[in-house]
């Protein structure tokens, strides 16, 4: 069934800040009387190639009118003393394992800092939230 774009609006609103787990995150989108329904649960194993690169969290905006997750910011903290440039990569895949959305960013982190990377996604065409049945992050050092 679909929803209008006002009740995507508020199903916007209650998106949250998902904290980033040793090996994954998870995507929820939903409401309930109680504004506190999982409607959508998604694991997102973060792969980490410099072992000084920690990924801290992940938020991301949802634009209700597209029905889609247009950026995903991963908040990354570079442990190590002398600077990083990294990449990360964002992957949605549908139940079929295709590519759905995709989007990278390149970002220089301080030794000892931490920053969010905002990464835009780019979707396929007449792809959705709906569509989505998995995702993956990469976060690698740049080759620059």
């Amino acid at each position: 069934m679909k929803r209008s774009w006002r009740e995507r609006l508020k199903l916007a609103t209650i998106i949250a800040l998902i904290a980033v787990a040793s090996l994954g995150v998870g995507i929820v989108i939903g409401q309930n009387q109680n504004n506190l329904v999982l409607v959508k649960p998604l694991s997102v194993p973060v792969a980490v190639t410099d072992p000084s690169i920690r990924p801290i969290s992940l938020t991301y905006s949802y634009d209700p009118e597209s029905d889609r997750i247009t950026t995903v910011n991963v908040r990354v903290e570079n442990v190590a003393t002398e600077s990083r440039s990294i990449v990360v990569h964002v992957l949605f895949y549908d139940n079929g394992g295709n590519i759905i959305a995709r989007g990278s960013a390149t970002d220089t982190i301080g030794g000892g800092a931490s920053k969010p990377v905002r990464v835009a996604l780019t979707w396929s065409s007449g792809k959705t939230v709906n569509d989505l049945a998995s995702a993956r992050i990469t976060i690698e050092q740049s080759q620059s």
